[in-house]
C-alpha cells in the first residue's frame, strides 16, 4: 500500500452506504420543499446504480410514503 493511499473495506463500504441511504429516507418526506427535492435527486442519482440490486428495500418503502 502506497503511503497516499487509503483502502476501504468492503463490508466497511457497505455499512456506509446502508446508514446513507437510510438517512436520506428518512428526510425524504421533509415539510422544506427545496430540501426535500434536492433529496429526491440524490436518492434518483444513486438509485441508478444500486437499485434493485443493492437496494431492494427501495420501491416499498416509496410506495409506502406515497400511500401515506
Amino acid at each position: 500500500m502506497d503511503v497516499g493511499e487509503f483502502i476501504v473495506p468492503v463490508p466497511y463500504i457497505k455499512q456506509v452506504k446502508a446508514v446513507i441511504r437510510r438517512l436520506l429516507l428518512s428526510t425524504l418526506d421533509d415539510p422544506n420543499r427545496k430540501l426535500s427535492t434536492a433529496i429526491s435527486m440524490v436518492v434518483a442519482a444513486i438509485a441508478v446504480y444500486d437499485w434493485p440490486e443493492s437496494w431492494p428495500d427501495l420501491l416499498p418503502f416509496l410506495l409506502k410514503l406515497i400511500g401515506d
